[in-house]
C-alpha cells in the first residue's frame, strides 16, 4: 500500500517497502522502501493527545460463524444506489485536492483512498503547510455519498508509511510508522469522531520497515516487516468481538516484505493472503488459517514482481505488477495461480500499481508509463476481453485505487509539474 521512494534504485526499493492501501487503497506489506500516507481534520476537532496509549491483551478470541453471503462487508451498501449509471455514460472528472506540495517530499509520499459501507469517500495524505514541508501532518478527510464537500481531521504530525481501511461506516483505521518513537501506531475513528490511537506491540519499529493493512467481513489484518531481518509479524482485530482488541497471530519467519502496492488480503474464510520474499526465491504467496492459527501452505514462486494482489468474490487471487517490457496479471486458484495470464500496455510500466474489484465484479488495474509516468487503466467487465484506458498525462505517481457507491473506479495520486506537485482524485461520475 505504499509508494517505493523514487529517489533510490529498483534494488534499494525493493530493500526498503502501502493502500494496500493504502492502504495500504492503499498500503500491503510494502515492499522495503520508504513509502510515505497522510491525513488531516476539521478545524474544530483537534485529537487529543492524551488518548495515545499502548493497549495490548494477549488472549484467545472466539471465532465467529461464515455467512457464505457475507462478501459485502468490502462494499458499500447497494441501497445507496441501485441503479447506477453504465461504465460508458460516464467520464473522468478529475479534482484537485491539494497542491504547492514541495517534489522534494512528493517523490517519497503517497495517498489512500477508500470508501465505506454508506458511500463515504475517505482519503489520506501528507498535508504540508509551509513550501519546505517540514513538518507534515497526516490527515483524512470525508466526502459523503453525493456530495463534493470534504471534511479534513488531522492524525498527527508524521512522515512516512501509512495504509487506510475501513470495515462500519465512519469508522475508517489508519496504520503509520512513528519513526520518531520507533513505534506501529493504529488510529481508529470512533463514530463520533473522535480518533484514538494506540501502539501495537512491536519491537523498536523502524521507519524504513514495511507494513500493509487489510480486511474482510469485520476484521482488520495488520503486517510488520522488519527491514534488518526475515521476520514479518501479524495482527488482527476484530470488530465484532464484544471485547475487541489487537490479537498477535504467528510471524512468518525467513521471509521479507514484497508488493510494491498492496501485498496482504483477506480472504473471507477466517483467513488472508500475504506477498513475500523468503531467503532463496522471487514473490511467493503464503495463506494463514485463523481457526488454526497457523500457516498453512505456500506457492512456487510468482513468475514477475508483484504491485497488488486481490481475492476476488469468486475465490480467485489475481496479481498485478512489473513484467520484462509490460504490465502483467495473472489470476487463479492457490494451487494454480497463473491459470490466467494478461499483457496490458506492450512496454515497460513503472514498478507500482493499483488493482480493485467492483461488486459486479468488475477488474480494474491502474498503472503508470515508465517513460512519461502517464496514467492508464485497464478494465475488464464479466465474460469480456481487457480494455485500456488513458487517463492523466504528465508525471504521475503513487496511485491509490477504490470503488465508490456506484460501483465505478475512483483513484488518487501525485501530479507534478517542475518543482510542485498536487494531489489529484480522478472519478468516474455521469
Amino acid at each position: 500500500m505504499a509508494k517505493l521512494p523514487r529517489l533510490f534504485s529498483q534494488t534499494t526499493l525493493v530493500a526498503i517497502l502501502v493502500g494496500s492501501a493504502l492502504f495500504l487503497d492503499a498500503c500491503s506489506c510494502q515492499d522495503d522502501l520508504d513509502p510515505l500516507w497522510t491525513f488531516e481534520d476539521p478545524d474544530e476537532f483537534e485529537p487529543d493527545a492524551a488518548v495515545v496509549h499502548d493497549l495490548w491483551e494477549e488472549e484467545e478470541e472466539e471465532l465467529e460463524e461464515i455467512d457464505e453471503e457475507d462478501w459485502d462487508w468490502a462494499f458499500p451498501d447497494e441501497e445507496i444506489e441501485p441503479d447506477p449509471p453504465e461504465w460508458d455514460e460516464t467520464e473522468w472528472q478529475v479534482e484537485v485536492i491539494d497542491d504547492g506540495i514541495p517534489r522534494t517530499f512528493a517523490d517519497n509520499d503517497r495517498t489512500s483512498v477508500i470508501v465505506d459501507r454508506e458511500g463515504t469517500v475517505w482519503l489520506g495524505y501528507h498535508r504540508c503547510d509551509d513550501p519546505q514541508c517540514t513538518d507534515p501532518m497526516l490527515v483524512v478527510g470525508h466526502r459523503r455519498a453525493n456530495s463534493q464537500n470534504w471534511n479534513w481531521e488531522n492524525i498527527e504530525s508524521h512522515t512516512g508509511l501509512f495504509g487506510l481501511q475501513a470495515i462500519h461506516a465512519d469508522e475508517p483505521l489508519v496504520i503509520y510508522l512513528d519513526g520518531v518513537n520507533r513505534e506501529l501506531k493504529a488510529a481508529s475513528r470512533e463514530s463520533n469522531g473522535r480518533w484514538l490511537i494506540e501502539a501495537l506491540p512491536v519491537d523498536d519499529a523502524s521507519r524504513f520497515d514495511g507494513f500493509d493493512v487489510s480486511r474482510d467481513r469485520a476484521r482488520f489484518y495488520v503486517s510488520h516487516a522488519f527491514s534488518d531481518r526475515n521476520d514479518i509479524e501479524f495482527f488482527t482485530y476484530n470488530t465484532a468481538a464484544n471485547n475487541p482488541f489487537w490479537r498477535r497471530l504467528q510471524p512468518l519467519n525467513s521471509a521479507s516484505s514484497a508488493a510494491y502496492e498492496r501485498g496482504l488480503r483477506g480472504g473471507n474464510q477466517l483467513n488472508f493472503f500475504l506477498v513475500h520474499r523468503d531467503t532463496v526465491s522471487g514473490f511467493r504467496l503464503s495463506e494463514y488459517d485463523l481457526g488454526t492459527n497457523e500457516w498453512t501452505r505456500s506457492t512456487q514462486a510468482f513468475p514477475a514482481a508483484i504491485s497488488s494482489l486481490l481475492v476476488r468474490q469468486n475465490g480467485e487471487i489475481c496479481t498485478a505488477g512489473p513484467s520484462t517490457g509490460d504490465i502483467l496479471v495473472t489470476c487463479g486458484t492457490f494451487d494454480n495461480p497463473f491459470q490466467r495470464r494478461d499483457y496490458l500496455l506492450g512496454r515497460d510500466v513503472y514498478y507500482l500499481s493499483s488493482m480493485i474489484e467492483a461488486r459486479d465484479e468488475t477488474l480494474f488495474v491502474a498503472f503508470h508509463d515508465s517513460q512519461n509516468q502517464d496514467l492508464y487503466v485497464s478494465r475488464q467487465a464479466p465474460g469480456e476481453e481487457w480494455s485500456r484506458e488513458y487517463v492523466h498525462d504528465g508525471e504521475t505517481f503513487g496511485i491509490s485505487t477504490a470503488v465508490d457507491h456506484r460501483d465505478h473506479l475512483l483513484m488518487t495520486f501525485y501530479y507534478c509539474d517542475a518543482s510542485s506537485c498536487a494531489i489529484h482524485l480522478v472519478e468516474r461520475t455521469p
